[in-house]
Parts: structure tokens; C-alpha cells; sequence
């Protein structure tokens, strides 16, 4: 056991059980990532990072904008979002139908 996992077990009695909980469970997925097993997320480090970045950057604009401003924001954001999700949805299906084997 390492000292976050013995931490989160000695003071589970002083936090409430769904918060020793979340310690416990934030543990073990820090222990997965930093396992050899995650080769496929060191891999895609740089752009994780720049996603976790640009996502923080963006909830701390929106934290400091004014409420309509952020309204607004996250708004276009959603319809972006689902607009982009439609587009590769539709591409997919046109490649599978573009795509005859030969036989």
C-alpha cells in the first residue's frame, strides 16, 4: 500500500463514508494510470494534456464571465459539440456505404 491509499483508510472515521470513498476510488485510478499498463495514455499525453488544459482554461473563463456571457458560452459550445458529433456520425455511415469489398 503507498501513503495515499493508507492515508485515505486511517481518515476515513473523520470524513463521511462517500468521501473516503471518493479518496479511495481516486486512488485506485491513480494507480492505473501510473501502472505499466497505460502505455496507450502516455502515447496520447501531449494532446490529454492540451484537452485538460483547454478544458480548464474554459471553465475558468466561464467562471469569471458574467452569467449571460457564460450562458452564451456554453451554449454555442454544446451546439458545437453536437454539430461535430452529428458530422462524423454521417461520415462514418458514407464511408461504410462508399466501402464495397470485392469478391
Amino acid at each position: 500500500m503507498n501513503g495515499l491509499h493508507t492515508w485515505a483508510i486511517h481518515f476515513s472515521q473523520v470524513l463521511s463514508p462517500t468521501r473516503a470513498m471518493r479518496l479511495i476510488l481516486v486512488q485506485c485510478v491513480v494507480e492505473n494510470l501510473m501502472s505499466s499498463q497505460s502505455a496507450l495514455l502516455r502515447h496520447f499525453r501531449g494532446q490529454l494534456l492540451l484537452a485538460v488544459g483547454a478544458g480548464v482554461a474554459a471553465g475558468v473563463a466561464a467562471f469569471l464571465a458574467a452569467p449571460w456571457l457564460a450562458a452564451l458560452l456554453s451554449s454555442l459550445g454544446g451546439f458545437m459539440t453536437a454539430i461535430v458529433v452529428q458530422g462524423g456520425v454521417l461520415l462514418l455511415r458514407l464511408a461504410t456505404v462508399s466501402y464495397q469489398p470485392r469478391t
